[in-house]
């Protein structure tokens, strides 16, 4: 993995400069765009100042463009503004998270009409220019995966049937997985017991895929052109999208915004933990979690925190939002199977 003393985001920048030319549908290694100016360069990114006027650009304003170029399994893409003048080259970079999509893998496709804001984003070369909240004109969003895999891909028994069975196991690494489907299934062609599933697949409510096993699951299939079955928008059962809030019964405690420190950002294993800042008045049910857990972590002879600390996963920061160390922060608190922590974390 990353070495403990470089930077992070010079790390994500080399690791796809390692991976990213041009990895096939199914290879996995999607997801994993960056920031940059035209082309993935960060040499001339785009900066926060309207060159018409030398003001800050409105990021509160709607803008309209048309899609450029967007790379589905890489995540990212550029917007070619309607309004000239506004940036150089008049294009915006669209990263997936941004997208306001209904698919379970966003994307856009060249030549899309969209609308959308402006946001500043922090780099190594200075504060650039991101798109937010890419939607359909209008505000629609985003809806075109289930269009073109119909027109793309050939079904057994169609695009909406579904069938059970065991996600074996799903590497994010990889990109790819087996499942295990139930038996007691008729189909028109002999479909092995266990097919592959792949990233694009696996339904996580519009978020990255991450590693999994033996979990129960329903999904469709396909079939490629060279005759080989693979899973078809894979979800919980019942269609739920797969997704750690699910897995583990994840409920927000209220909406009050909790303010807190960062004690510890252990990016690498992709975790951390906030200290609660005190005199903040927190949920009875959360403070007796608070201390059970405390005590079970006693019981297991590892070191205890003094102050009410929550843990962290680095897919509940605010995108685009590196948290150090002392750094003050605003969040929600959750319940789960596990216990409780903090999440939309800003």
């Amino acid at each position: 993995m990353w070495g403990a003393q470089m930077n992070p985001w010079k790390l994500q920048m080399m690791m796809m400069a390692m991976k990213g030319k041009g990895k096939g549908k199914g290879k996995g290694n999607g997801w994993g765009a960056s920031d940059g100016g035209r082309g993935g360069s960060w040499k001339n990114p785009p900066k926060t100042i309207n060159k018409k006027t030398g003001e800050a650009l409105d990021t509160k304003a709607t803008y309209k463009g048309t899609v450029e170029k967007y790379n589905k399994f890489k995540g990212y893409g550029w917007i070619k503004m309607a309004e000239s003048g506004l940036l150089p080259g008049d294009s915006v970079f669209v990263y997936y998270k941004s997208i306001e999509s209904e698919d379970r893998f966003p994307q856009l496709a060249q030549g899309m009409e969209v609308e959308f804001g402006l946001h500043k984003y922090k780099s190594p070369n200075g504060t650039s220019v991101r798109a937010k909240h890419v939607a359909q004109p209008g505000g629609r969003a985003i809806a075109i995966q289930d269009e073109q895999d119909a027109a793309k891909k050939t079904f057994v028994g169609g695009q909406n049937l579904r069938y059970t069975g065991t996600l074996k196991f799903y590497r994010a690494k990889t990109g790819y997985g087996y499942v295990s489907m139930d038996s007691g299934f008729k189909t028109a062609e002999p479909v092995p017991e266990e097919i592959r599933v792949e990233e694009a697949e696996m339904n996580c409510g519009g978020k990255k895929p991450f590693g999994l096993k033996e979990i129960k699951v329903e999904f469709g299939i396909w079939k490629t052109p060279k005759g080989a079955f693979k899973a078809y928008n894979m979800t919980l059962p019942k269609g739920i999208p797969i997704t750690k809030d699910a897995l583990e019964n994840r409920k927000i405690t209220s909406p009050t915004l909790f303010k807190g420190t960062i004690v510890r950002n252990m990016w690498k294993q992709g975790y951390g933990y906030i200290e609660l800042t005190k005199g903040q008045k927190v949920p009875a049910n959360v403070t007796s979690k608070m201390t059970s857990m405390k005590k079970e972590t006693e019981a297991k002879g590892k070191k205890v925190t003094e102050g009410d600390v929550l843990y962290f996963r680095s897919g509940d920061v605010e995108e685009g939002k590196w948290l150090k160390k002392t750094q003050e922060v605003q969040f929600k608190i959750y319940m789960d199977d596990k216990g409780v922590g903090a999440c939309e974390i800003h």
